[in-house]
């Protein structure tokens, strides 16, 4: 119904936090396991009613202990420290911690996984393969289907835990018959962190020093850029000026010594090829001729010459300079 919809909703998204003291969490625990039994013990009811053809043909094997079941699924999940308190309620449990696990476990594949140092390396948890090396003793040695535990572990991490362990105990088993390929010590592991930090550090200096050539280069380009147009502008303008008056009659009472200078040189420009203009307008009918970049004709015009070459324009000059210097 629509309303236990809600309650569930309710109930999913409400977050609630408890305090437990040990007794509390013990007896948490106590209920699990109690919960854990009754649904096994349910399950073993359920196969027992079914036909004798479908009962598989494990019966000659011994069943698993449940709490055993408990201790391969604590271990799968990394939970060490409740796998502990798991331990100290259930001493029995103790040989499988450096010992063979049930070979018919209906947590894990323990033909694969014998032990429990497989089992914590196969799932990634380097704490608990840790303590199990260092505190408990469990043998790397040991191998399933051909694999020790080192083989199996998840990550580098669960598997520097295995080097970590023969750092601190180098004659305690024979890491070559586990597999652990070399010893990780605290200051190897210094150094690789120092190595990997200083490897950062050239990274972001490289790529700062791009950036700021890259800024650099922009820069100038902004600064070229606006003193290009300003000059050409301002020639552009003055020879306007120039064409325009036709005379040297410019006011300029507010230019900077910049564009007087300018002006100056425009003005003289100006005057010469008026001059040579009026000078030589005869003699330039007379040559006749074209212009060596253009081919305009040069009657009726006093030629600019360079080499041996004759130019209606500077400009024509210019372009013909670039093409032969």
């Amino acid at each position: 119904t629509l309303s236990e919809l809600k309650r569930a909703f309710t109930e999913l998204t409400t977050l609630k936090i408890s305090r437990l003291d040990s007794t509390a969490l013990q007896a948490h625990l106590d209920r699990l396991a109690q919960a854990d039994l009754a649904a096994l013990a349910a399950l073993a009811a359920s196969t027992a009613t079914l036909p004798s053809s479908t009962v598989p043909a494990t019966a000659s094997e011994p069943e698993p202990d449940k709490m055993t079941e408990k201790l391969l699924l604590l271990a799968m999940q990394g939970k060490l420290d409740v796998l502990l308190a798991h331990m100290a309620k259930h001493p029995h449990l103790t040989p499988h911690l450096t010992g063979p696990l049930p070979p018919n476990s209906r947590e894990e594949d323990t033909a694969s996984l014998p032990s429990l140092l497989h089992v914590a390396a196969h799932h990634g948890h380097p704490d608990l393969v840790r303590h199990l090396l260092i505190e408990v003793g469990a043998d790397p040695t040991v191998s399933g289907s051909g694999r020790t535990a080192y083989e199996v572990a998840k990550d580098k991490e669960t598997r520097n835990a295995f080097r970590r362990a023969m750092a601190e105990m180098p004659e305690k088993w024979d890491w070559v018959k586990a597999r652990v390929p070399s010893a990780l010590t605290k200051e190897m592991e210094e150094e690789q962190a120092r190595k990997e930090a200083e490897k950062k550090r050239k990274e972001r200096e490289r790529k700062k020093k791009i950036n700021e050539e890259r800024k650099e280069k922009e820069k100038e380009k902004e600064k070229e850029a606006p003193v290009t147009q300003k000059q050409v502008g301002a020639s552009t303008s003055l020879r306007g000026l120039m064409d325009a008056s036709g005379n040297s009659q410019i006011n300029t009472a507010h230019m900077t010594p910049e564009a007087k200078a300018r002006l100056e040189r425009e003005k003289r420009a100006h005057a010469a090829e008026m001059r040579l203009a009026k000078a030589g307008a005869a003699a330039g009918a007379a040559a006749g001729g074209k212009c060596e970049m253009c081919g305009a004709g040069l009657e009726g015009k006093v030629p600019f010459e360079r080499l041996n070459f004759k130019y209606c324009s500077t400009g024509c000059v210019r372009k013909h300079r670039e093409v032969v210097p």
